[in-house]
């Protein structure tokens, strides 16, 4: 295949050739007529504009494949990544397209890397009935980096274990209920009533003082020799 550098060479150097055969029409004597100047003029023009006609062609087609050749490469890329996602409606049970480009795997042969991918885009569909009864029979556990260690040490979306930061995620993992000030998932509304009541979410939430705010403290009593009754100074 030419390049396209090539054939601007070309055609450079045929502009080139133009402008110094401007000026040889003439007879050497300076005796031969205009219509022989004319013709002697026209074979040359007429040689060097089929050529550049031809280039002109050769460079507009090599354009033209190096174009079909980017956009096959793309959609190659785009099949590739479609054919390694799994089917989401295979795997809610069936998928009506006998030549679907995604991957028709059971949940339970979910390799880590594809339970990965069904978590990852979990958030950006509806949410199914279905679907979500399949994903909570795989029982999936909670990270524990994310939800003790508070990082996990995957990348982003490539964990294959839940990470519960929404009332949207937990509702997939089978959490109806979502306390956002505590980012505690639970199960009913028993967990809930007994949850609010705790001491640890009314002092999230600001019902109680912190164990680290000192304001609300009761003073303590000094001990030893002299100091019964007295209170100490913070």
């Amino acid at each position: 295949m030419v390049s396209l550098n090539d054939l601007d060479a070309q055609l450079a150097a045929l502009g080139s050739d133009s402008e110094e055969l401007s000026g040889d029409a003439q007879d050497e004597d300076g005796e031969a007529t205009e219509e022989e100047d004319e013709d002697d003029s026209l074979k040359p023009k007429q040689k060097r504009g089929k050529r550049h006609r031809d280039l002109e062609k050769q460079k507009a087609q090599a354009s033209g494949e190096v174009a079909i050749s980017s956009l096959e490469k793309k959609t190659k890329r785009k099949d590739k990544a479609a054919r390694e996602a799994v089917c989401f409606r295979y795997l809610r049970g069936k998928c009506k397209f006998e030549d679907c480009k995604f991957l028709h795997i059971k949940a339970e042969k979910l390799t880590q890397e594809e339970r990965a991918q069904v978590l990852r885009e979990l958030p950006l569909r509806d949410f199914d009935p279905k679907l979500a009864e399949v994903l909570r029979q795989l029982n999936i556990p909670r990270c524990k980096d994310f939800h003790q260690r508070g990082a996990c040490k995957k990348k982003q979306g490539k964990c294959h274990l839940w990470h519960l930061t929404d009332a949207s995620i937990a509702r997939w993992a089978g959490f109806d209920f979502w306390c956002d000030v505590c980012k505690k998932p639970m199960t009913s509304e028993d967990q809930v009533q007994e949850h609010q009541e705790s001491k640890v979410h009314l002092q999230r939430s600001g019902a109680l003082p912190g164990p680290h705010d000192k304001s609300q403290r009761p003073a303590k009593r000094a001990r030893g020799v002299g100091g019964r009754g007295y209170v100490l100074a913070e």
